[in-house]
């Protein structure tokens, strides 16, 4: 499916699994968005093989040719519900025998897709958080990621996109919001600040003066958001939101008020010199893992 000047694309959909609660869901989600959108879709599993699962101690060969033809039967149900149920006829599924994220990249390259489906996973004391294979991947995975929480994956009806203050990443986060959107509204969630606020109060900055700086921010962004409209899918909605305040709360408390089933945001390009754990304090990964609703993270 095209969109716009910058061609979001969504032909190709890949599913990772692990049989579990979580994962059925993100099945499902990404069944009920191949139908909606007529994409080609493939579940994917990734299972151990001998030498990882014989790290384990007391591991028994004939234990892990169980395991094996469990996944093999548990794939072959996974793809005959989806076409129960969503009427698809051209489901693959295939089984990869490594560790997952290894796997799942490895998948990537072959598939191609143009979103990844996974499970978010994780709870804690209620919260909606992350689980690991989930942090994981959003440092690693070069394509669209989709976290999934909702379930049942009924079609998104309203969409909210977080975005700053690069027009082109705006654009695109926008434009994945609109798509999905469908005909409901899509949220613009745009936060500002003065820059060096807390810098400006510590060297005795008169209030007035960091809310002369703050309002030039919002200057640029009503300008920002105003070149948003012609990226829009005919039918949608446009609802911007510009909040003086910082990014993470702000986006929180918006998805909190909008009630969207499905976030957009960015995500932090990790680099090959930088600290290995810089990626988890990218604005996109805090979003996700706090965000009680679907979240696309979009590289």
């Amino acid at each position: 499916m095209a969109l716009g000047k910058a061609m979001i694309e969504l032909h190709r959909i890949l599913v990772a699994t692990d049989f579990s609660e979580s994962g059925h869901a993100a099945v499902a989600r990404a069944g009920q968005l191949a139908s909606q959108y007529h994409c080609q879709l493939t579940v994917f599993h990734a299972t151990p093989d001998w030498t990882l699962f014989s790290q384990r101690a007391m591991a028994h060969q004939a234990q892990y040719a169980d395991i094996t033809r469990n996944a093999d039967e548990l794939m072959r149900c996974e793809v005959s519900w989806l076409g129960q149920e969503y009427g698809l006829t051209t489901v693959r599924g295939e089984i990869y025998r490594d560790r997952a994220t290894l796997a799942i990249t490895r998948a990537i390259e072959s598939f191609q897709p143009n979103v990844l489906v996974i499970g978010a996973g994780g709870d804690l004391e209620g919260q909606a958080v992350l689980g690991g294979t989930a942090l994981k991947l959003i440092s690693r995975v070069s394509v669209p990621l989709l976290l999934v929480r909702i379930s049942p994956p009924v079609p998104y009806t309203a969409t909210l996109a977080a975005i700053g203050g690069e027009v082109s990443t705006a654009r695109q986060l926008t434009q994945w919001a609109s798509m999905l959107a469908g005909s409901g509204p899509c949220h613009v969630v745009r936060a500002y600040e003065a820059p060096y606020a807390d810098r400006m109060r510590l060297c005795r900055y008169a209030d007035s003066e960091i809310v002369e700086s703050a309002e030039e921010q919002r200057g640029i962004a009503q300008q920002d958001c105003a070149a948003l409209e012609h990226t829009m899918e005919p039918g949608t909605d446009l609802v911007v939101h510009i909040i003086r305040g910082a990014t993470v709360p702000t986006v929180l408390g918006q998805v909190k008020l909008c009630a969207p089933q499905l976030v957009v945001i960015g995500q932090h390009a990790h680099h090959a010199d930088e600290h290995p754990g810089a990626w988890a304090a990218g604005l996109g990964t805090r979003i996700a893992y706090h965000c009680p609703t679907d979240v696309l993270l979009v590289p």
